[in-house]
């Protein structure tokens, strides 16, 4: 198309590959037609367990694609949840910004629901705080408290600063707990709420300014 003289921004036709160009702020046309922007959207889905946070996988195990429409178009996850974790994942089609927040530099705060069937004490909770070795890296929560809850076993809401590989699932082992479940009911200012699992929703324009205004404040 380009050696075809087809493509035209800002009124001038590119003879060039790899040209760069900024789909929002460029006038971009083939054969003198506007080619339609993308428009950019940001999704929360509420994550199953066992399904993937990945656009592939190579033993064919589900995908959290699989929960949006074919005619979707391509869709980043912004993070990861585990496989057998569940809750709240951010999905967007915006590279851009799924960049962004992933990286180290915004650090949101991440909450989870955490059951395990073992008694979980107020020592255990503590170091959780202050920090495990396992694997040759430092594991620590910000805050870690009891949740109420029929039947056997602890509930905990565990708040992190940061998320490394299977976070809270390795500072359990480390202090010799089992986890059963672990749900991520919160990301920066965003709450996953009542929404049912393996459904998603857009991000409404107050939560979307609230994303924003979050990471732009930790550019300062």
């Amino acid at each position: 198309m380009i050696a075809g003289g087809r493509i035209q921004v800002n009124g001038e036709t590119v003879c060039e590959q790899g040209i760069k160009v900024d789909p929002v702020q460029d006038d971009i046309r083939m054969d003198g037609r506007v080619v339609r922007r993308e428009s950019k959207v940001v999704y929360i889905l509420n994550k199953p367990p066992g399904v993937m946070c990945t656009n592939d996988d190579p033993q064919s195990r589900p995908l959290y694609r699989d929960l949006f429409p074919a005619d979707a178009g391509r869709l980043f996850p912004v993070g990861r949840l585990d496989c057998m974790s569940e809750g709240l994942l951010l999905v967007t089609n915006d590279g851009d910004l799924a960049h962004r927040l992933m990286h180290p530099r915004y650090g949101f705060h991440k909450t989870y629901l955490a059951r395990t069937p073992d008694r979980v004490t107020a020592e255990q909770m503590k170091r959780m705080e202050q920090g495990v070795e396992e694997g040759g890296e430092r594991l620590r929560a910000l805050r870690v408290r009891r949740e109420r809850g029929a039947g056997p076993g602890t509930r905990l809401r565990i708040v992190l600063g940061e998320g490394r590989n299977r976070h809270i699932r390795r500072m359990f082992k480390a202090l010799g707990l089992r986890i059963d479940r672990l749900k991520r009911v919160k990301l920066g200012p965003l709450v996953l709420g009542g929404l049912p699992q393996g459904s998603w929703r857009e991000l409404r324009p107050q939560e979307l300014r609230q994303l924003q205004v979050s990471s732009h404040q930790r550019d300062a």
